[in-house]
C-alpha cells in the first residue's frame, strides 16, 4: 500500500489552479455550518464502487476553527475550505488509482533503493522526514489546512513511500511517455502519463467525481498548457531524484 503516495503530487499541481469558482459553488454552504456536528452525506465522488461523501473530504472541527481565525474574510475562508476539500479528494482518488496501478503492474518496493534513501539522509543535515515533507507538500498544514495527516511517520515508511512513487512514475512514463514537468516537490512529474492513467480509470468507471466544481478542480492541473515542462533530453527516470 502507498502511504499517502498521492501527496507528492496533489498540492504541487493544485497550486496552479484558482479555487475561486469552487469556493463559490462548493464551500459557501459548508461555511454556514462549520460548527455543525451533523455529517454532510452528499456524495461527491465514487472510488472503486465506494462513495466519497462531503464529510470525508471536509477538515475537522479544530482545523476549520483554525482556518476561520486565519482567514481575513468569508471569501478567503471559502477559498481555503475549497482547496482543502479538493486536495483531500484528489489525494484519495490518486492514491487509490496508484495503489491499483502498482498492483496491476506488479510494482513492488525495491528494498535496495529504500536503504539508499535512508543512507542518503542518515548523516545529512536534511532528515528523511524533512526530505519527504519537501517532496510531500500536501502534508504541510500551512499549505493544506485540511490535511488529515496525523502522527509521525517512520523513516522506513517515508523511504518506502518515496521509492514506490519513483517506481510507479517510472513505469507510467516508460509505458505512456508524454510531457514531464518540474515541480519543487517532484523534479520529474510525468503529468501527461498521470492524465492518461486517470482518464483510463475514470472512463472504465473505477472512479467518478459527481460534484462538477470538484471535477473541474481535479482535472485542471492535468490539462495543458503545462508550466515548467522539461525538454525530452533532460528527462531521466533511470534513477530516483535522491541519488
Amino acid at each position: 500500500m502507498f502511504i499517502r503516495v498521492a501527496s507528492a503530487l496533489t498540492l504541487s499541481i493544485l497550486v496552479v489552479f484558482s479555487v475561486q469558482g469552487i469556493a463559490q459553488t462548493t464551500s459557501t454552504e459548508n461555511a454556514e455550518s462549520v460548527s455543525s456536528a451533523d455529517k454532510d452525506t452528499t456524495v461527491v465522488a465514487t472510488l472503486f464502487g465506494k462513495p466519497i461523501i462531503m464529510d470525508d473530504i471536509t477538515p475537522s472541527e479544530d482545523v476549520l476553527a483554525t482556518m476561520q481565525k486565519q482567514a481575513g474574510s468569508r471569501g478567503e475562508f471559502n477559498g481555503m475550505l475549497a482547496l482543502a476539500s479538493l486536495t483531500e479528494l484528489s489525494e484519495q482518488i490518486i492514491e487509490g488509482v496508484l495503489d491499483d496501478y502498482a498492483a496491476t503492474h506488479t510494482i513492488t518496493v525495491d528494498q535496495a533503493l529504500v536503504e539508499k534513501f535512508k543512507e542518503k539522509f542518515a548523516s545529512s543535515t536534511v532528515k528523511p522526514e524533512q526530505a519527504a515533507d519537501d517532496s510531500d507538500s500536501a502534508n504541510s498544514s500551512s499549505s493544506n489546512p485540511g490535511s488529515a495527516s496525523g502522527g509521525k511517520t517512520s523513516s522506513d515508511e517515508i523511504a518506502q513511500r518515496q521509492v514506490m512513487i519513483y517506481l510507479t512514475e517510472k513505469h507510467m512514463y516508460n509505458a505512456l511517455g508524454g510531457k514531464v514537468v518540474f515541480r519543487q516537490s517532484n523534479p520529474q512529474m510525468p503529468v501527461e502519463a498521470y492524465f492518461n492513467v486517470l482518464k483510463e480509470y475514470e472512463q472504465s468507471g473505477k472512479f467518478e467525481i459527481v460534484d462538477k466544481s470538484l471535477q473541474e478542480g481535479f482535472w485542471s492541473p492535468f490539462t495543458p498548457p503545462y508550466q515548467y515542462e522539461l525538454a525530452k533530453e533532460n528527462i531521466d527516470f533511470s534513477k530516483p531524484w535522491w541519488l
